[in-house]
């Protein structure tokens, strides 16, 4: 133990346990996951559409990243749920366009899947009448076709991965929140079950997986300091269980507004065959407000917190605040989010949707200048941070997290033997399998 080096995970959703997953296969680490939670993955993990992500969509130079994480780790994530009997129900997804430019859009997307190593027979661009034989029930001039991606259960996953962790090894310290990070002196102040007499926990090197709150704790070691969050509140409508089968993949929207996150409501398969319609995006308070259509849990602090002028310039723009009050419409009302799906199934009919499905929060970085789209890793001597790590976050978790541990060798700390070298059973062992293009560097 003395000889090992003392490595500390704040986070125990997706990210933070393949962090850990990784990490326990490197000689002479010791790993500790700390979660402010009393189990793992109860937030963003287990709150989201479920969806393996196929990168069509993702501009292969400006999310370079997010876009090769998520293509290897369909791959990871498949013989993963194979191997555990996780859910896995490659249902595909349908993006259409709801006009002749948007078209435009989806060729675009064609030429980017396959830079994205995608393979050409899981992509099809459809034409009007290629998409209204795939889909009866869709009106679009266009669209195109992801035929492997899959509905799954991320927090099942994440469990499983967890369970994995601790056979390996790796220390679990839930309802346990970290206050503060004292960079300087390697240590942390935590207090657990809300203790008002924090204690201290020593470090080699601190991982910041901490999700919505990760900004907050990248602050107190003086890290991206000019950064503000704004979080958002994502509803879903369940359709009438007697719709089974209406449709037969998912179906999306090409965005109206991309640069805003605000993602245009779509139709998704759960793995049991179930429909749910959403999300909107309604700016709450803070990263818990999980109540739909009413202000309660709507935190005000969060909004106070400094930076101020990121937030000041944003709602100071009038598009940004238009939509807002249309996404809040959609809040109170099933018929306003039913109706915006219209455009391109024309015959849903909003009494079909009297129940709410599920909400997560989205944090979103900002600043000046307004929204920042890329994920951020930042580090100093003896911490890490993983800053604005959303959509397809989840997707991309196995391959981005091994990215993090390969440029931590690469600078030197896990200095002895290979990444996954001590374990019993690598349950990714195949990972440079599905390697393409540049090698990408985080840090």
């Amino acid at each position: 133990m003395d000889n090992k080096k003392r490595v500390l995970i704040v986070g125990s959703g997706i990210l933070g346990n393949t962090l850990a997953y990784w990490l326990s296969g490197i000689p002479k680490i010791n790993v500790t996951v700390i979660e402010k939670e009393a189990d793992t993955s109860l937030h963003t993990t287990s709150r989201n559409t479920g969806m393996i992500h196929r990168p069509f969509y993702m501009n292969p130079e400006k999310k370079a990243v997010l876009a090769k994480s998520a293509s290897i780790s369909y791959h990871l994530w498949k013989s993963f749920a194979h191997n555990f009997n996780m859910p896995w129900n490659e249902v595909g997804t349908l993006e259409v366009a709801k006009t002749e430019l948007q078209v435009k859009t989806l060729e675009k997307y064609s030429k980017w899947a396959i830079q994205n190593g995608i393979d050409e027979k899981d992509m099809a661009l459809l034409n009007r009448e290629e998409v209204k034989k795939l889909e009866r029930k869709v009106s679009a001039p266009g669209g195109i076709l992801s035929k492997t991606d899959t509905s799954t259960d991320y927090g099942a996953i994440s469990g499983k991965i967890c369970e994995i962790n601790r056979k390996n090894g790796v220390t679990y310290l839930f309802n346990t929140r970290v206050e503060h990070i004292y960079d300087q002196k390697q240590f942390i102040e935590y207090s657990v079950n809300g203790s008002k007499q924090p204690d201290k926990i020593n470090y080699d090197l601190i991982i910041n997986a901490a999700g919505n709150r990760s900004i907050d704790l990248a602050h107190q070691v003086g890290i991206h300091k000019d950064l503000s969050i704004l979080y958002f509140r994502g509803e879903y409508w369940k359709l009438d269980d007697d719709l089974k089968g209406f449709v037969e993949h998912n179906i999306y929207s090409v965005a109206d507004n991309p640069e805003f996150p605000f993602l245009d409501p779509h139709l998704i398969l759960r793995p049991d065959g179930s429909l749910e319609i959403g999300p909107n995006a309604v700016p709450v308070g803070g990263p818990y407000s999980y109540r739909e259509g009413t202000l309660r849990n709507f935190e005000i602090s969060p909004l106070f917190k400094r930076p101020l002028l990121p937030k000041v310039s944003l709602f100071f723009n009038s598009q940004f605040l238009n939509l807002a009050m249309t996404e809040w419409e959609s809040s109170i009302s099933q018929r306003k989010m039913i109706q915006r799906i219209n455009s391109f199934i024309p015959g849903m009919d909003y009494r079909r949707a009297r129940t709410r499905g599920f909400s997560g929060i989205r944090g979103s970085l900002i600043d000046k200048n307004g929204f920042i789209p890329e994920t951020i890793v930042a580090k100093t001597d003896t911490s890490i941070h993983i800053l604005n790590y959303n959509s397809p976050g989840a997707t991309g978790a196995p391959y981005f997290s091994y990215l993090v541990m390969k440029s931590l060798q690469q600078n030197g700390f896990l200095v002895e033997g290979q990444i996954g070298s001590t374990f019993s059973n690598n349950i990714w062992k195949n990972v440079n399998e599905f390697e393409y293009g540049p090698e990408l560097k985080l840090f």
